[in-house]
């Protein structure tokens, strides 16, 4: 099956190997999947954005024959030279070569490289997927400054992969690799090799000393253990201040300080000859690299969040930071808000930094601001015992832009359980949110749905649902508490919806404000939220999963549809007949609803996804293998200015998801939409399973059906005013047909209003056949009279005043007995129809 589909970009972490500083001092360089990203160290921003690798970059090295030189790796082994002096116009891609062109073809992945400055040496990690193999292997040159002129000199297998495990000299001399539990040591210059005993403590990280025959490691302990003589029986010297694993180490370009990080969030400065050391402390967030620049100038600390730091290494003071797209370091639930559209920025909202949210701008692609939601300090995890932080659960915007709702949770599982429901307000004035209301424990258990209504036009009209495993969903409205010194808005709980005690696992407001639905573990309920009343109910025996998701058709043609998703089933429900009109069965990992179309995505944890209309159950498009790992959460969002392209569901919004990895991807079309609809029409048959052709699961559907049936064969043979199709008046049909069209199930009120109407028009005109019979005769006794009983003259027979005065007194029995019916329930009312 063909794709039509492809990422067109994405955004991720910037830490997927460790970067470098230029030989300026200028620019810093990381790697973004298979791009590399040129950033200015003095201003933070993003200059260019450099493409040439077809595969994930693993690795950048310095090279010492010009300023701004440098190598770069990916994983199947191609070596990209660049140049950042050559001018704007010009590429700077310089050369390009693989040197294990023959191994990356037998399911080989580059896992490590390491170079050095002259290019008389390259390392690289390599791993053999299908035979699970890891091994060193290693290039050498006599002349340097040529990547085709390296030859390799040495290979070695079963050794240790990843970052810190190989270092290499920066002349290139003397090769660093971890083998189970011993440090190995190989010249590349001469015969020596050594193989040292390291112990039980792992070695987590390795740098070389750039001008001896040293070398220094940081293990799990936080020990740093610095080692000389590495051809004879080492001299080790320990330096020891952290409490927890090291996460880089990095020489000066003299060597005379070393640098550490780690999960402290602090940054130690070792004078090794001195024997002192110093401390840059609240860095933010834990370290994983450390890296230093050939004229020791700048220090720059990237952290776990994909965020980097600036340091004069001079006098160790901060001056400034780089951030990307922040990472989440919860790898349990990376994203539990999901992405969230700001109307007033254009920018997407999403969980950043710990206890805090960014907004990020994909149009500029750069991060507008991080905003702090829970206002506390960061806990560093200790050794052995997981911490636990406050973070930011839930999201939501009110449509105007105005309002932003939050729900922080933080659960240590031994103590109580501390939730939170904020409401921020956006000033206009200062540019900036503020806190408007705080609510502590707004629901008693887990927060599962927050939403505001998309009906609201004003901020003083906002209304916002809330569900909770608790068993209730309650809705939020804001009211004014403004006083003699200042105008304010203060929110409340002003409903609460509870069912059978189930718990509420998701809750949204249908477009037009005029409906809620929630659902109560595989149940799915309508109510009003002017009155909370309980409108409806909508289940199914055999769907037992609780519903994850629920969402309503956005456009008038999918108006009366809902959505839901759980964890094996996508259904669609019509409000017009509060029936299952379709059913898929899915292993699905999230859905979104286009605000703009009425297109309605469904990611699968096979990396697939299925846009689809709810109105049928026909799924135009399916995005085949679009990403390598199962989407997080996926969010369409509205273009500036409609497109005309050959996908309809890709003209007014952009898809955007977030997979597993940790990267924000833009879905955009590859090819025509009508080719893929008749390459997948048969696939879709197969997955769609219509409830109507399913077995009867109780008695009474099993009756229903009958009767659904014997009707249908009635209408084929039956005809009006025949004795076996009963009452049947064309002149309702019209009426009916309007109020289905024009109103909305779940809005009516009751059912006299709906029928009176309607069964005022049939009580009239109806003509049974008993009176049928009794007219026939009448009209024949005239005949033999010889009387019309047509024409109108102006005297009476007693016969025919006898016969109107029982027609109206019929009338007006029927008449009382259907204004009774109307007050009464259906069992009366049905009951006076089967009479007639």
């Amino acid at each position: 099956m063909a794709k039509d589909s492809s990422v067109d970009y994405y955004w991720g972490p910037l830490i997927q190997c460790k970067p470098i500083v230029t030989s300026s001092s200028k620019f810093l360089v990381v790697a973004l999947g298979s791009a590399l990203r040129i950033f200015s160290t003095s201003s933070g921003s993003l200059l260019r954005i450099l493409r040439g690798h077809n595969h994930e970059v693993v690795g950048f090295a310095l090279l010492d024959d010009a300023e701004d030189n440098f190598i770069s790796c990916d994983e199947s082994g191609k070596l990209c030279r660049w140049s950042l002096q050559v001018d704007v116009k010009r590429s700077p891609l310089v050369q390009t070569c693989n040197l294990l062109e023959q191994y990356t073809k037998n399911k080989c992945k580059v896992v490590n490289f390491v170079s050095s400055g002259n290019l008389k040496a390259v390392v690289f990690g390599v791993l053999e997927e299908d035979k699970d193999l890891e091994k060193l292997i290693v290039y050498t040159s006599k002349s340097g400054s040529k990547m085709k002129g390296l030859r390799r000199s040495y290979l070695k297998s079963s050794v240790k992969l990843g970052h810190g495990k190989i270092a290499l000299s920066p002349n290139g001399d003397f090769v660093v690799w971890l083998k189970k539990q011993e440090l190995r040591v190989k010249s590349l210059v001469s015969a020596d090799y050594r193989r040292h005993f390291v112990g039980v403590r792992e070695i987590t990280c390795m740098a070389c000393h750039p001008s001896k025959l040293s070398v220094a490691t940081g293990d799990c302990t936080g020990r740093v253990l610095l080692w000389y003589q590495l051809y004879k029986q080492p001299v080790k010297t320990e330096l020891h201040w952290h409490s927890l694993p090291v996460s880089d180490l990095a020489f000066s370009r003299t060597g005379a300080e070393l640098y550490s990080g780690g999960a402290e969030c602090v940054l130690v400065k070792w004078q090794i000859t001195e024997g002192k050391k110093h401390f840059l402390p609240r860095l933010g967030m834990p370290i994983k690299y450390v890296v230093t620049d050939t004229k020791n100038n700048k220090i720059v600390c990237a952290h776990i969040d994909s965020a980097f730091t600036v340091i004069s290494a001079r006098d160790c003071r901060l001056e400034g930071s780089i951030q990307g797209l922040s990472l989440s370091i919860d790898d349990a639930d990376p994203y539990p808000a999901g992405i969230v559209y700001d109307p007033r920025t254009r920018a997407i909202v999403i969980n950043g930094k710990s206890g805090h949210l960014q907004f990020y701008d994909l149009s500029h692609n750069k991060l507008l601001y991080q905003l702090d939601i829970v206002r506390e300090n960061f806990i560093n995890p200790e050794r052995d015992v997981k911490m636990y932080n406050t973070e930011v659960k839930k999201v939501a915007i009110s449509p105007e832009g105005t309002w932003l709702a939050t729900v922080e949770c933080r659960d240590d599982f031994q103590s109580s359980i501390e939730i939170r429901l904020k409401f921020w307000q956006f000033d206009s004035e200062k540019q900036s949110w503020f806190l408007n209301t705080g609510i502590e424990l707004p629901h008693d258990k887990y927060v599962n749905g927050l939403v505001f209504d998309p009906s609201s036009e004003s901020s003083s009209t906002a209304v916002c649902a809330s569900c909770s495993d608790d068993g209730k969903f309650k809705i939020w409205e804001v009211f004014d508490s403004s006083d003699i010194y200042k105008q304010s808005f203060t929110w409340s709980c002003q409903k609460t919806g509870i069912y059978r005690h189930l718990p509420a696992k998701a809750v949204t407001i249908a477009p037009d404000g005029s409906l809620v639905a929630a659902g109560f573990a595989n149940i799915l309920t309508i109510w009003t939220p002017d009155q909370c009343h309980l409108k409806g109910t909508l289940s199914q025996p055999y769907l037992k999963e609780n519903l994850l998701q629920i969402e309503f058709g956005r456009t008038a043609s999918c108006g009366s549809m809902v959505i839901t998703r759980s964890e094996s089933w996508l259904c669609g429900w019509n409000l017009f007949t509060c029936t299952l009109s379709w059913r898929v069965m899915i292993n699905s990992t999230c859905m979104a609803v286009d605000p703009v179309t009425s297109f309605v995505v469904v990611f699968s944890n096979k990396c697939d996804a299925f846009m689809f209309e709810p109105r049928n159950m026909q799924m135009p498009t399916r995005l085949e293998n679009i990403i390598t790992s199962p989407a997080l959460c996926a969010a369409f969002i509205p273009r500036e200015k409609k497109v005309t392209l050959s996908t309809p569901w890709n003209e007014e919004s952009q898809l955007f998801i977030i997979d597993k990895a940790q990267r924000l991807k833009l879905i955009e079309p590859k090819g025509d939409i009508h080719a893929a609809e008749a390459a997948i029409e048969g696939l879709v048959q197969k997955l769609v399973q219509d409830t109507v052709a399913l077995p009867a699961p109780t008695p009474f559907s099993s009756l229903l059906a009958q009767t659904r049936a014997s009707d249908v064969v009635d209408r084929k043979t039956s005809q009006v005013g025949s004795a076996a199709y009963g009452v049947r008046v064309q002149n309702s049909s019209a009426l009916l047909a309007k109020v289905l069209n024009e109103a909305r199930v779940y809005r009516l009120d009751d059912f006299a209003t709906l029928a009176r109407e309607y069964f005022q028009l049939i009580i009239p005109e109806a003509v049974t056949s008993k009176e049928k019979m009794d007219y026939e005769d009448f009209e024949t006794y005239y005949k033999k009279i010889g009387g019309n009983p047509e024409k109108k003259t102006g005297e009476k027979s007693d016969s025919e005043m006898t016969e109107k005065e029982a027609k109206k007194t019929e009338k007006k029995n029927k008449k009382k007995l259907i204004e009774r019916g109307l007050n009464s329930d259906f069992k009366d009312l049905l009951q006076i129809i089967a009479d007639d």
